[in-house]
């Protein structure tokens, strides 16, 4: 407890009048309309969106090679004649992929719906 208060002390001691309203300005300047219209702002917005479609991209792979593998795990325990892996094991990991895959979908549709918009 004395180490808290000790770096709370420090905090309170950096954050002087200076640097709290010098904070504040640069927020204030960075939220302005004519800021946030910049033309500065567009590869920014660029760069978002190429960074979403490769999440996408990347996790749609890892989706489908967990459902390959869950599957390849199914065919060599079928193989082997052991019950290590049954095929409650593949529709498991295939509905997990379907429920959160549906729930992203959901989301989005009813934030669209209700008057939202997505830009990125």
């Amino acid at each position: 407890m004395n180490q808290f208060k000790k770096d709370i002390l420090r905090v309170a001691l950096w954050l002087t009048p200076q640097r709290y309203f010098g904070a504040m300005l640069i927020l204030i300047a960075a939220f302005t309309p004519q800021l946030a219209m910049a033309a500065w702002y567009d590869p920014l917005v660029t760069a978002m969106k190429d960074a979403k479609t490769g999440f996408i991209i990347i996790l749609g792979g890892i989706s489908i090679l967990s459902i390959l593998y869950s599957g390849a795990c199914l065919l060599i325990a079928r193989v082997l004649g052991t019950m290590d892996t049954n095929i409650f094991d593949y529709g498991k990991q295939a509905l997990i992929i379907g429920i959160v895959g549906g729930a992203v979908t959901l989301a989005t549709w009813s934030y669209s719906w209700w008057g939202g918009s997505i830009s990125i």
